[in-house]
């Protein structure tokens, strides 16, 4: 099923807005998010009616919030003042297998991956103190040169994997990357690049959107690079799977031992060019049938470098 919709006005992730709840007696009216750090805010397990999210203030403090929908109250904790004044430092969540929840996330250009662990009770929560994971390796680092910089956190928690605890990020080759914890949070493997282009340029920057199933899957949409940057900039989709990247028709990319795979070896959702303009990627999601759901963005206008407001946003059921 595919869908085509027409959209004259677009906010820009770096526009501050309010994210308020009309009938709960405090509002989170200053804060702001980043599209490639998710998940942003997760139901928790144990108890579905609350919400655990987090923000930037304008003033770059990292704030974090328990949204209790049947006390119809919202709690805030205030993690780091005066963090960064960055969307991009804004927090992502994976609840862990005790129960509790883990907070991700790195500034704009970061040396780190810096994680706290929130612990919720009845009626609030509290955070531990930040732990901090040099996630390079020297090796990829060779192989990948380039600043040494980490931006964005996506952390998701495999039930079938041990609970294992993945996070992506653009960290070594300022491309795509992923590292991994099988001892709850407490220590990561060394990252590796998982998508990157052939030949391989450091200030190419692919990015991506995240979803999974909280079991087995991880879900990835992803572009060839940024639309200002690239002459055309197309729309890929693949997944993770017991220990390997598949294509959206469940055919084989890689082992994640085999890492990186380029874009084209995934699957071509929409191939950009000069007269159909280039790409930009919105969301991803899946269906009833845990078939990938995704939403994206074709510029038409050359001058996509300014994010002109007209475009052509289409969202399309890839399987299931």
């Amino acid at each position: 099923m595919k869908g085509y919709f027409i959209v004259f006005s677009l906010l820009w992730s770096s526009v501050f807005s309010s994210a308020q709840e009309t009938n709960f007696g405090n509002r989170i009216s200053n804060g702001a998010w980043c599209w490639f750090s998710s998940p942003r805010a997760i139901y928790l397990q144990s108890s579905p009616s609350r919400v655990i999210t987090g923000w930037i203030t304008k003033d770059g403090t990292l704030e974090a919030g328990l949204l209790d929908v049947k006390r119809k109250h919202i709690y805030k904790h205030t993690i780091k003042e005066s963090f960064e004044q960055d969307d991009h430092a804004n927090p992502s969540f994976a609840e862990s297998d005790k129960g509790n929840v883990l907070m991700f996330y790195t500034k704009h250009v970061d040396e780190m991956v810096r994680m706290n662990q929130l612990f919720v009770s009845d009626s609030t929560f509290y955070c531990s103190d930040d732990k901090r994971f040099n996630i390079f390796n020297e090796d990829e680092l060779k192989l990948f040169p380039g600043r040494q910089i980490t931006t964005y956190a996506n952390p998701f928690v495999l039930k079938r994997e041990k609970k294992r605890i993945y996070c992506f990020g653009r960290w070594t080759g300022f491309k795509p990357n992923i590292t991994w914890s099988d001892d709850g949070g407490e220590s990561f493997e060394k990252s590796k690049v998982f998508i990157t282009n052939e030949p391989f340029c450091s200030k190419n920057r692919p990015y991506v959107l995240y979803y999974s199933d909280g079991k087995s899957k991880i879900h990835f949409l992803f572009t060839d690079g940024h639309p200002r940057n690239e002459k055309v900039n197309s729309i890929y989709y693949a997944y993770y799977e017991k220990d390997a990247f598949w294509r959206a028709d469940d055919s084989k990319i890689c082992n994640i031992d085999a890492l990186p795979f380029t874009p084209k070896e995934a699957s071509v959702v929409y191939e950009a060019s000069e007269k159909e303009g280039r790409a930009w990627i919105y969301d991803i999601g899946v269906n009833k049938r845990q078939g990938p759901v995704i939403l994206y963005a074709r510029y038409p206008n050359k001058q996509t470098n300014s994010f002109v407001p007209l475009c052509l946003l289409r969202w399309e059921e890839l399987g299931g």
